[in-house]
């Protein structure tokens, strides 16, 4: 084993983190986690539940199905000539 010489100082410095780093360290962690942890608490809590977009979004497909299956007529649906007239005059008004 080398002895190192008494006039190098580098040698007897050791090489590490110190306690006021190592506290600044976990100061900086912590207000970042903190900011982290908030911003995901805030968009959970305003977020709409998934289960209510789901029960919003069949009421809407329903709605649309039922729109769609509806026959596209000219007259009026109340009116008696509603399956027979082909053009807006063949209508009787609703009467």
């Amino acid at each position: 084993m080398k002895k190192q010489p008494a006039n190098f100082p580098e040698a007897a410095r050791q090489r590490g983190v110190t306690l006021i780093e190592l506290i600044i360290f976990m100061v900086i962690v912590g207000v970042a986690m903190t900011g982290i942890i908030s911003s995901i608490n805030f968009n959970v809590r305003h977020s709409a539940d998934p289960v209510v977009k789901k029960q919003a979004l069949a009421i809407a497909e329903a709605l649309l199905e039922e729109i769609e299956l509806m026959p596209f007529t000219i007259c009026d649906p109340d009116d008696p000539n509603v399956t027979t007239a082909t053009t807006a005059a063949g209508c009787t008004g609703g009467g």
